[in-house]
């Protein structure tokens, strides 16, 4: 694990990243284990009910620099799809964006 971590900051690039494009992990199973680690559930988007009230909550700009897909509204808070664990920075980006608050599920890039 310390060669990889090497190689991806002489990559400048993430661990993550590495792991997935060396094909060192499925991304899936990368998922789960981020999952049980942040808390955060993993899902697949292609079990999600996709509300179109979600879709027009979220701005497209935020969706694309986030790298996120709307998936619902739940009271007065919108859920949001990465493939990422998301940092506390984009959190509050946007829930000042949406004037929600945000809960997340991870879901596989391809998914």
């Amino acid at each position: 694990m310390d060669e990889v971590r090497k190689r991806a900051e002489l990559a400048r690039s993430n661990l993550h990243d590495l792991l997935l494009a060396e094909g060192l992990v499925e991304e899936e199973a990368l998922l789960q284990v981020l999952s049980g680690v942040s808390g955060i559930p993993f899902r697949r988007i292609s079990e999600c009910a996709v509300s179109p009230e979600a879709v027009a909550a979220v701005p497209v700009r935020a969706a694309l620099h986030y790298t996120l897909a709307p998936v619902a509204i739940e009271g007065d808070r919108v859920v949001l799809a990465t493939s990422r664990v998301p940092d506390a920075d984009a959190s509050q980006s946007l829930l000042a964006i949406l004037n929600r608050s945000v809960d997340w599920i991870l879901c596989s890039r391809h998914d």
